[in-house]
């Protein structure tokens, strides 16, 4: 499988390093609105082909896939682009920037018979799937409420204080806890409230998300880009808790029972992180001919954006591309 990187961040180098250890999964070109950074990016990780022009870029014979990693802002353009070319995406989270942009693009790739994934990798990881065997086997009876918390002091990093780049924590890490919320309760939530401090560029530096459901189950979700704060959930049940260490990356969870005693740990296996198993995944898409993760199907994109346009609504919030 032949992949081209759109974008050369923090991210795309991460999942260049990624790729490799993957048999079968070649990088095969990279673009970057630098050709000098592009060619940096190139020689790092033996990337034979970059460019600074996306037609020649999307010319390319042979390529099997487009990894989009630029800021959110720009995901909807390059995808539908991409898509255009008759391309398969897999474009990092949020897909796009609200419900209406996700939903035109998973409706342009059905047309085309396209495979488009959003690279929500927390969702691949197998320490993150043990939930739902907790949770079924009622190893802590039936759980009750959620805590997250996510962030950093992130104040400096102009993508995520900047609306015209989709900045603010809550399209950047939020997200991860409106992710947990809906894997153990569901999205038939009852209602919800918030409290946010919107930053002087017009974007949330830091929220507070409570959600409550008709079964009397709750959750209280945190973030924040103008603090440190411990990235971490706990998940309490009626017969104990489970304790997640880091929010995104999921690299274990413990669970204890009434006399707080731990009883069960699951860890990520070493030299493995979420997004190995993402692209592993989407290695197993292309190969089989589906169009969409089993792991992040359309529907869950398409309901959290949903969600995240309602809040932002709520607290008068709005991009450019709004």
């Amino acid at each position: 499988m032949k992949v081209e990187f759109i974008g050369i961040g923090a991210i795309a180098e991460i999942m260049a390093q990624e790729i490799k250890k993957i048999k079968g999964i070649d990088l095969a070109a990279v673009y970057g609105r630098s050709l000098e950074k592009a060619e940096q990016f190139a020689r790092t990780y033996q990337v034979p082909y970059f460019t600074d022009q996306l037609t020649d870029f999307f010319r390319l014979p042979e390529i099997d896939l487009v990894y989009i990693a630029t800021p959110h802002s720009y995901h909807y353009q390059y995808a539908r682009e991409a898509i255009q070319q008759n391309k398969h995406v897999l474009c990092e989270k949020p897909l796009a920037m609200n419900h209406r942009e996700a939903a035109e693009l998973f409706s342009l790739a059905a047309e085309k018979k396209l495979f488009l994934g959003e690279a929500f990798w927390t969702r691949f990881n197998p320490v993150f799937k043990e939930l739902q065997t907790i949770q079924n086997n009622q190893l802590i009876g039936s759980f009750k409420s959620l805590i997250t918390n996510i962030g950093g002091n992130s104040l400096t990093n102009r993508r995520l204080i900047d609306p015209n780049l989709g900045g603010g924590a809550l399209m950047d890490t939020g997200i991860y806890g409106l992710n947990l919320l809906f894997e153990i309760f569901g999205t038939d939530y009852n209602d919800y409230t918030t409290i946010v401090n919107i930053g002087e560029t017009g974007v949330d530096l830091q929220h507070t998300l409570c959600f409550t459901y008709r079964n009397g189950s709750s959750g209280v979700l945190n973030a924040t880009i103008q603090a440190k704060t411990l990235n971490g959930a706990l998940i309490s049940g009626e017969k104990g808790y489970i304790k997640i260490d880091h929010l995104s990356e999921f690299n274990q969870l413990e669970v204890y029972n009434e006399k707080r005693e731990r009883i069960y740990l699951q860890q990520l296996p070493e030299g493995m992180t979420g997004y190995t198993y993402e692209w592993l995944a989407v290695k197993e898409c292309l190969e089989a001919g589906w169009t969409e993760l089993k792991e992040v199907p359309p529907e869950f994109t398409l309901e959290v954006l949903s969600l995240t346009d309602q809040i932002r609504r709520d607290w008068h919030m709005k991009y450019p591309i709004d």
